[in-house]
């Protein structure tokens, strides 16, 4: 159900939806990656930092391509040296999944498939540069979505 307004009346909150109002001690407002859409006045609008999440997904790898790999037993990476890694990691069904963040700061970011288009092709590219031998795997499917990451690092609930 949406909420179309959210009254603080010190004691306990009033949220206005299309088909009445609801009464609540606390609340939690679950909005990850679309909270740059909030009204300012709440105040979290610069506490995170909205992104995208790219990933990729090969077809499943062969007994010779996990050789050429050299993972002996099919593990993951990813690298700490950033503040949104990118990161790899197996399936049970001997595919990689590979992710790469698109992280953005700004009023009024475009949240429509159009953007996407040049970051997935993004991730292709350094998906191939990481893994040179997988020139020719072909990627099996690809998606997105809005999330966030605190600036500290740490959820937010208040």
């Amino acid at each position: 159900t949406p909420v179309l307004d959210i009254e603080d009346k010190e004691k306990f909150f009033i949220l206005k939806t299309p088909e009445g109002e609801v009464r609540a001690k606390h609340i939690v407002l679950g909005t990850n990656g679309f909270t740059h859409l909030l009204p300012p006045e709440l105040g979290l609008k610069r506490a995170q930092l909205p992104m995208f999440v790219y990933q990729l997904i090969t077809e499943p790898l062969t007994d010779e391509d996990w050789k050429a790999l050299g993972w002996k037993h099919r593990g993951q990476f990813y690298d700490k040296t950033t503040y949104c890694p990118p990161t790899c990691r197996t399936t049970v069904d001997g595919r990689l999944q590979f992710n790469l963040c698109d992280i953005y700061v700004g009023e009024g970011r475009s949240m429509d498939e159009a953007q996407k288009v040049q970051f997935y092709d993004a991730a292709e590219r350094m998906y191939k540069k990481v893994f040179p031998a997988f020139q020719k795997l072909k990627i099996a499917q690809r998606w997105s979505g809005a999330c966030s990451i605190p600036f500290d690092v740490r959820s937010q609930v208040g």
